[in-house]
């Protein structure tokens, strides 16, 4: 099973902001594998909220690295959907959470 909660969702008249609040120590050298890390993650609660209907327009990711007060934001593209389909297929065939 999938679980989490979208920390901020803003819906914009062009697009919609999926926004996620991290606390990890983040320096330079390691920022690209901690946003990696939790890039599907917030695919995912994109996708969450497209088959809710509160999405308009193009959807945009944040991540917030509250510690370093850093905003990254990407945007929810078929090479990220591509990775979260595998992360999802590799957990059933597991038969994990």
């Amino acid at each position: 099973m999938l679980e989490g909660s979208i920390d901020l969702l803003l819906e914009l008249p062009d697009r919609t902001v999926v926004l996620d609040y991290k606390t990890d120590r983040v320096i330079a050298a390691n920022r690209a594998s901690v946003e990696a890390r939790y890039w599907p993650q917030l695919a995912l609660y994109a996708l969450a909220a497209r088959a809710c209907g509160r999405v308009a327009g193009d959807l945009e990711l944040a991540l917030f690295l509250v510690r370093s007060g850093r905003i990254s934001r990407r945007p929810l593209d078929e090479e990220l959907l591509d990775v979260v389909a595998d992360d999802v297929r590799r957990a059933l065939e597991e038969g994990g959470s």
